[in-house]
């Protein structure tokens, strides 16, 4: 039995689990016949469950302390080969909001959304309205043969812009709802976005229907184009998920979140604007140390360990090469070994990043074979123990991504 289809039948039966204990949740009182709230139920914090970690930490710093947030996946989990258990489901059962990042590295979402029976949950997807890049593996066999970036500069200025604009606004504006609502709308007509399908449909409400936007329509189509499914094997023509590497869109990350938490809990609406603001002028300090850093670089090739930082190299004007795909699970073929030595010995490359939470022996394979040197370059899909024992956050690990950058494209 294959992995996808022991994972489909997991999702049946923890269903029907669901489906029992939902009756199970308050009991009658035999005088009055009126329903007694069983524990679950009585007021208490609004109940947020989140996926990957840059997803559970910009969501914990926009709810405060007005919402409990519950990461799904575990510390030392690589989230691309992850999968949620029947516990796990038990979990967004219970949930107000289930909040994602979108994308293939949570190639379970779907199915587990349309498996469980809680018609109030808030879905809130937070790449919704962002445009994904495709990923392709040729990045050495091309640079090899001269160093066409391919970047159009001039909507990047554009995407940059309206990121600082819109984050701006909300850092300097504490009751700005219908200005918020206005700048959204202008984005979405500026980038040629339908605001339905890509301005307030990020968040959704299973009341009204199971329909997926048309973000996910596009998405769906890509694949059978392709000739991919939604399994979580990553391949030529897959779209790009890691957008949270470039602080910029990171921004509009926290945003659509903000978004579905006041919807969800609109009595501390301002509350997670203020804290949204907050936090986003951090992540606009953050983008401002790397310009710096990558306009004073003086190569802008690097190599990684799987293609995790192609928005970050885009942003900023550098060149990410990927030894394995979007997946650290994608191995390169043995013409692409050939293609990285020999692009590390010609272009003396002296380092070579490597993660934390997956296999890094082809990085030090391949160190071996070209002279160079590893270091960690963090994708921050997720933390080790260790790294959660030291209470690491985005914001301090992507510092250590810059300072490990700017090391590498100086030597």
């Amino acid at each position: 039995m294959s992995s996808k289809s022991a994972f489909n039948k997991t999702l049946v039966i923890a269903a029907a689990l669901l489906l029992i204990l939902a009756g199970c949740g308050a009991k009658k009182d035999l005088n009055n016949d009126e329903t007694i709230p069983a524990v679950g139920d009585l007021p208490e914090k609004l109940k947020v469950v989140t996926t990957i970690y840059p997803i559970y930490d910009f969501t914990r710093n926009v709810a405060g302390e007005h919402a409990e947030v519950i990461p799904l996946i575990p510390p030392g989990a690589e989230p691309h080969g992850w999968e949620p258990t029947p516990q796990d489901l038990k979990v967004i059962q219970a949930a107000d909001v289930f909040v994602y990042n979108g994308g293939m590295v949570e190639y379970w979402v779907d199915q587990v959304l349309d498996s469980i029976n809680h018609p109030q949950l808030i879905k809130v997807e937070a790449i919704a309205g962002l445009e994904l890049m495709p990923y392709s593996h040729d990045h050495f066999h091309d640079h090899s043969h001269g160093h066409d970036h391919g970047h159009n500069h001039d909507q990047e200025k554009s995407v940059e812009g309206d990121a600082h604009d819109h984050a701006h606004d909300h850092a300097h504006d504490h009751d700005h709802d219908h200005d918020h609502e206005h700048a959204h709308d202008a984005h979405a007509e500026e980038h040629g976005h339908d605001k339905e399908a890509h301005g307030e449909a990020h968040v959704h409400d299973h009341s009204e229907d199971n329909d997926t936007h048309n973000e996910e329509h596009a998405q769906d189509a890509h694949h059978e184009e392709n000739g991919h499914d939604h399994d979580h094997g990553h391949g030529e023509g897959e779209l790009d998920p890691h957008v949270w590497t470039d602080p910029v869109l990171a921004q509009k990350q926290v945003m659509n979140i903000m978004e579905g938490l006041a919807q969800a809990d609109p009595d501390h609406k301002h509350e997670y604007q203020k804290n949204a603001e907050e936090y986003i002028a951090k992540l606009q300090d953050l983008d401002k140390a790397f310009r710096e850093m990558a306009a004073n670089a003086k190569r802008k090739e690097f190599v990684v360990q799987h293609a995790a930082f192609g928005y970050l190299a885009e942003r900023y004007g550098l060149i990410q090469l990927p030894i394995a795909g979007l997946s650290p699970e994608q191995e390169p073929s043995p013409s692409q070994m050939a293609d990285i030595v020999k692009f590390v010995k010609e272009n003396e490359v002296g380092t070579l990043f490597f993660e934390t939470l997956a296999d890094a022996k082809i990085a030090a394979v391949l160190a071996q074979e070209t002279g160079a040197k590893t270091a960690v370059l963090n994708p921050i899909e997720g933390l080790t123990a260790d790294e959660a024992g030291q209470n690491l956050d985005y914001i301090a690990i992507m510092k250590e991504n810059l300072s490990a950058l700017q090391d590498a494209l100086n030597e």
